[in-house]
């Protein structure tokens, strides 16, 4: 570990880098030196691939209940922003945890572990979530990821590949939008009224830039996806964003075991969450 706590693993094909600070991938990079990750800035994005955990997006009015009792909570939960205690870094394998703190438990009641691994297997980077409720009631949670990609050329020259779809159906009333033999070609107006948010493709996704490099993403055990940028400024940044649950819309109930789709652990339960990125040449 380095002075700004920035660990790293690597095989013969790739190299990563991992903060403690969230756990958070800042840098993915292929045998001849190229950065796939976001490299973050207070200009366009200040960050690179965070976590999001326990809750996803902005809560309905920034707050939520539970047992009678009212929850302030910020955007995209705690983790993103809190310190992980390295667990091993050896090879290609690396391994933080976060556990629940008196800080904690003030916006979110329930003590509990979670655990986030990052391996890499020949081009591909295994990201692991495990979650372990150690309270003594069930435990309610969301999670997500954020990943940045950077792009080698502004996003006019890139698209993303959804093989054996047609359209795409996006949620929270965005309508469909057409795809040409599976593909999506990308531009920055389509992030001007925020993400695109759809059901997770049964086969994946590719964001492909030119003939350069194609980055896949397979995140099955993710019911959802989320596409972003920053709009206008977002032109060689796209995040590719695996979420367990949709955020909170304008009639979400306050109570968080009454939340759609959200993730509950009985008490001494553990359930582990895992996706891939994977970097493969086009030519």
């Amino acid at each position: 570990m380095n002075a700004d706590n920035t660990l790293f693993i690597s095989n013969e094909f790739l190299r990563a880098g991992i903060s403690t600070l969230g756990a958070e991938l800042i840098s993915l990079t292929d045998g001849a030196g190229r950065e796939y990750i976001w490299q973050r800035g207070p200009s366009v994005w200040n960050r690179s691939a965070p976590l999001l955990f326990p809750v996803i997006g902005r809560l309905r009015d920034g707050r939520y209940t539970h047992r009678g009792a009212e929850y302030l909570m910020g955007r995209h939960g705690f983790a993103r922003d809190s310190a992980f205690t390295p667990l091993e870094t050896h090879g290609g394998r690396a391994a933080f945890r976060l556990t629940d703190t008196p800080a904690s438990r003030e916006v979110y009641p329930f003590s509990f572990e979670f655990t986030v691994s990052y391996e890499l297997r020949g081009y591909s980077l295994i990201k692991e979530q495990r979650v372990e409720n150690r309270s003594g009631e069930t435990m309610y949670y969301e999670l997500g990821g954020h990943d940045g990609f950077f792009l080698p050329e502004e996003m006019e020259h890139c698209a993303l590949s959804f093989p054996g779809f047609d359209r795409l159906t996006l949620l929270r009333g965005g309508g469909e939008i057409g795809l040409t033999c599976g593909t999506l070609p990308l531009d920055t107006e389509l992030f001007r009224d925020g993400a695109l948010l759809m059901r997770t493709p049964e086969n994946g996704v590719s964001l492909s830039c030119g003939a350069q490099r194609r980055i896949s993403l397979s995140s099955a055990e993710f019911p959802y996806l989320a596409l972003w940028t920053p709009y206008p400024a977002g032109k060689r940044l796209l995040c590719l964003e695996p979420w367990t649950t949709v955020p909170d819309g304008s009639d979400t109930p306050f109570e968080l075991a009454d939340k759609p789709d959200i993730l509950s652990l009985r008490p001494g339960e553990s359930r582990t969450h895992r996706y891939t990125i994977t970097l493969e040449e086009t030519c």
